[in-house]
């Protein structure tokens, strides 16, 4: 066999549609995934570099609710973190305390002797055929005296003095619905758990879908733990009657129903960066992932449809790539057009995916990107069979009597 067999470009209609398919796959990824992935990271790092441009007395004074399951001691770090905020208008705080924790409510009149204007009021332990955040969110929106309302939890820690300024000065520009962004970590502040990488490259994956449609003009969900809308908003939609039957659907469904392109803004800054934090990060991950897949049958499929467009054109990437090598054997011609197409794929998709982690505050990935947009497809359906499985468990005790 002479040495120029294995350069010949004499190939096979099969080998040459194997490397156009391959090309094809990459160009998709290159021109439809790629400006998503940067588009995040850099609106994260503009809106840091804008957060001291607005007026001080342009902002409006805000009620913060922080919804408490018996986080006695996170709301001795978390309370004091809100009251010395950078912000310049006037703040109140409402814990609403779940089933009434003895704790909690000592924790908060203890608080109350160094902020006045701190409150508390509680859900009843009774009420099982409802929502437990539906309803705490509902107490809380009653009790607030402003209209701009910002949510958190108990167990929460914010990034930075300024998450309050970041967050309300949507409000000051004319938004209703402020989707903010958080993680979650250990109490350490770390997912350190096992399977941490595979964790940290659902977050992104998950949240550059939300929020890169959040950014195009169509919301469709935020994070409960850092959201913000206002009290009008809230009672011209009569909270959350839609969704009663549901357990959960308060910071997809309703984000769905109130949030628009006109009265919607996304705040994904490292300042407005907030961290739940759990002894078990891992179990808290799956478990919004479950409820996540649940909920996505009654919003909108678009951006579902499209990052599962991804992961598929990355599988046909894979697929047609090893099949152009195969094809044009025992020219090595195919090879060496499947290295050429997967370099210059992988190192800006794997630069933008790294930027982007950075950006939203997990873990950096950079070699691993290829291999994990390989794995998520199945990672995913997991969660939505399990959701599958355990559907009634999502509906009120009242909806399954």
């Amino acid at each position: 066999m002479t040495p120029s067999v294995f350069f010949s470009i004499d190939l096979s209609a099969e080998a040459w549609a194997a490397i156009g398919l391959t090309m094809l796959s990459a160009l998709y990824l290159l021109c439809f995934l790629l400006p998503r992935l940067r588009r995040v990271s850099n609106t994260s790092a503009g809106q840091s570099e804008d957060l001291g441009e607005m007026n001080d007395d342009s902002f409006p004074p805000v009620s913060v609710i922080v919804y408490s399951q018996n986080d006695a001691s996170g709301l001795k770090e978390l309370i004091p973190e809100i009251f010395a905020q950078d912000y310049p208008a006037e703040i109140e705080v409402i814990v609403v305390n779940d089933e009434g924790s003895e704790a909690t409510e000592d924790a908060v009149k203890e608080l109350r002797l160094n902020y006045p204007d701190l409150y508390l009021t509680f859900s009843p332990s009774l009420s099982r055929n409802l929502s437990r955040r539906k309803l705490a969110i509902t107490i809380g929106m009653k009790a607030a005296h402003h209209d701009a309302v910002v949510f958190t939890c108990g167990n929460c820690r914010l990034n930075s003095s300024l998450w309050l300024r970041a967050m309300a000065r949507h409000f000051a520009m004319g938004k209703e619905v402020v989707l903010g962004y958080g993680v979650i970590v250990g109490k350490n502040g770390e997912d350190e758990d096992n399977g941490g990488c595979r964790r940290a490259f659902d977050k992104v994956f998950t949240s550059v879908r939300w929020i890169s449609s959040a950014l195009s003009g169509k919301p469709v969900m935020g994070m409960y733990f850092n959201l913000a809308y206002t009290r009008r908003l809230f009672f011209s939609h009569k909270g959350f009657s839609k969704s009663l039957s549901l357990f959960y659907g308060d910071d997809d469904i309703f984000i769905n129903e109130i949030a628009d392109a006109d009265n919607c803004a996304v705040e994904i800054s490292e300042e407005a960066r907030v961290e739940f934090r759990d002894t078990m990060p891992a179990y808290i991950h799956k478990m919004e992932s479950v409820r996540r897949a649940f909920t996505s049958r009654f919003i909108p499929r678009g951006g579902y449809r499209l990052f599962g467009s991804f992961s598929l054109a990355t599988w046909i990437w894979l697929l047609s790539s090893a099949a152009a090598c195969f094809l044009a054997l025992p020219s090595l011609v195919g090879c060496m057009a499947v290295v050429v197409i997967a370099v210059g794929l992988w190192w800006p998709l794997m630069a933008a995916w790294r930027r982007v982690c950075g950006a939203l505050g997990v873990r950096r990935l950079l070699f691993a990107v290829p291999f994990l947009s390989l794995w998520h497809p199945f990672y995913a359906a997991k969660f939505k069979l399990k959701a599958l499985k355990k559907k009634n468990l999502n509906y009120t005790w009242g909806t399954l009597r």
